[in-house]
């Protein structure tokens, strides 16, 4: 099953939808897809059109997909609502972090600035970690994709929005999978860099619930993703 991820402009009903710019000439040009093909269509924000290709217009960049869309169906986000803040791992792992998020149920990821971090990225690396993401979820099928924000100091993510409810990751926390998370629920889980936090992040995060992922000290990555699937199937079994 291709999937197409559209951009705004679609509202929300049966009929014609065109999916052009670089999703239209990804389609065309490395999915080949063909008038006849079965396709599906996400906004990222809960709605999946079931529909057919009509037609494919080849142009390089400019190639568009025309799908009719049959059948709308509005999903309800999964709960509890996970967001991720964690600092940026080096490299091509920045990348695997957030496919990894994205398929497991993530809702957002910001990067994390700490003390003891490296700052990397910039507007470029944000627009390429938002492609990986919108694959991430065409590939699993999310209704509601994950989204990538902008980047928070820890003291920032320490205050939340009302109703969110902050974590810290630490190996002498508590098990993730022990928090008491219901479905409506949101929590923000804040995942510190293989440099650990600092005495300064310690003192600013006093009073803050700390859970572990597992036994085992593990890299941003593997943490963030462990946290994930911990939280959003805590109080499941």
């Amino acid at each position: 099953m291709h999937r197409l991820f559209v951009d705004g402009g679609w509202d929300r009903r049966p009929g014609e939808v065109v999916v052009g710019g670089e999703e239209g000439a990804h389609a065309v040009q490395v999915k080949r897809l063909r008038a006849g093909e079965v396709v599906e269509v996400l906004d990222g924000c809960g709605c999946v059109g079931h529909g057919q290709v009509v037609e494919v217009s080849r142009g390089g960049r400019d190639s568009r997909v025309r799908v009719r869309v049959g059948r709308v169906e509005v999903v309800e986000r999964f709960g509890p609502v996970v967001h991720v803040c964690s600092a940026v791992p080096k490299g091509d792992r920045a990348g695997q972090l957030i496919d990894q998020l994205s398929q497991v149920g993530a809702a957002t990821w910001s990067a994390l600035t700490t003390d003891h971090g490296i700052a990397e990225g910039g507007g470029h690396k944000l627009e390429r970690l938002t492609r990986i993401a919108r694959e991430g979820s065409k590939q699993c099928g999310r209704a509601w994709g994950l989204t990538i924000g902008g980047a928070m100091t820890v003291a920032e993510a320490l205050v939340a929005p009302a109703g969110v409810r902050v974590l810290v990751g630490e190996a002498g926390g508590g098990p993730a999978g022990g928090v008491v998370l219901g479905a409506g629920d949101e929590v923000r889980i804040l995942i510190g860099p293989e440099g650990g936090w600092s005495a300064r992040e310690r003192e600013l995060m006093g009073g803050v619930e700390m859970v572990r992922a597992g036994p085992h000290v593990m890299r941003i990555e593997t943490a963030a993703v462990a946290c994930v699937v911990a939280l959003l199937n805590a109080g499941r079994v």
